[in-house]
């Protein structure tokens, strides 16, 4: 199943790659928009790519978090909160 940032965390993503950042982070947690319209909080877990030292591309899983109790997805947001400051 194919997930695709919402449009609010789509800049977040385009600052990671256009930075070329070498500290982009293993897992992180951002909405997603599934095939059918669908917006979704998932777990992203990311695979860096390089050629010559530079990102080439990123490959990402993400994890549907449907089923985490609502204080862990409040525990994740706000860990996500603090690491972007």
């Amino acid at each position: 199943m194919h997930h695709y940032p919402t449009k609010k965390d789509r800049g977040y993503w385009k600052n990671i790659l256009e930075q070329r950042s070498e500290t982009l982070p293993e897992h992180l947690l951002s909405r997603a928009i599934k095939k059918d319209g669908q917006k979704i909080y998932c777990r992203w877990y990311n695979n860096v790519i390089k050629e010559n030292g530079s990102i080439k591309e990123v490959i990402s899983i993400a994890i549907d978090l449907k089923n985490y109790s609502r204080k862990e997805m409040e525990f994740d947001i706000l860990q996500k909160a603090i690491n972007e400051k």
